[in-house]
């Protein structure tokens, strides 16, 4: 069964129980929520998997704040200093291309029997920095490496063996490990990838 979800968007509500409408339930308000529910319903022994909050109209907010008639303006603006914001998804798709048109990368996919750059594929990630890095103001951007035989091949299922690091004027660096063999062996289960071999045969 699926109750709705407590609210508190009237005044007497905000006045009483909270210093922001915003804020998530207290664990107060969660056991009063769930004795009201159960007290309106005694037919029912109720175990509650979740009690959360319905966030409040919008209305009821923009009179809340206080911003009815007021200008829009930039309320806060701070500089947060020694951070970088998440990556977005045009750097990783730069990353991507930066990468798998390097030359460099290439002769490493050569060297693993890669002779078709576009079965490659960069898988971006963040790279931590230790404190005391001297390049920590650096945006950095790893590459782990991927190859597939076929547009819905599972890249996941053939990894390469070394892994591009990426800063944000380019020029990738590698790290590079004993090779492990690609696996090879395809193992699709979309229906076109599958044969009657493939199946099992014990049931």
């Amino acid at each position: 069964m699926t109750l709705s979800t407590f609210s508190k968007d009237n005044s007497s509500l905000i006045n009483d129980y909270l210093i922001h409408p915003f804020d998530q339930l207290t664990g107060d308000e969660i056991i009063r929520v769930a004795s009201i529910v159960r007290e309106h319903d005694t037919s029912n022994n109720y175990i509650f998997n979740t009690i959360t909050l319905k966030e409040p109209n919008k209305k009821h907010m923009v009179s809340f704040l206080d911003w009815d008639n007021s200008e829009p303006r930039v309320a806060i603006m701070e500089d947060v200093p020694d951070v970088q914001a998440i990556f977005t998804l045009e750097e990783m798709l730069a990353v991507n291309n930066l990468v798998t048109t390097d030359e460099k990368v290439r002769l490493e996919g050569l060297e693993l029997g890669i002779t078709d750059m576009s079965q490659v594929f960069a898988n971006p990630w963040s790279v931590a920095r230790h404190n005391d890095y001297p390049g920590r103001g650096t945006r950095i951007m790893n590459a782990l490496l991927y190859t597939r035989t076929s547009e819905e091949d599972n890249q996941y299922a053939h990894t390469l063996g070394f892994v591009a690091i990426v800063g944000k004027v380019g020029n990738p660096y590698y790290s590079k490990f004993t090779r492990a063999t690609i696996p090879r062996q395809s193992h699709n289960f979309l229906p076109k990838f599958m044969s009657e071999q493939d199946y099992r045969q014990d049931i």
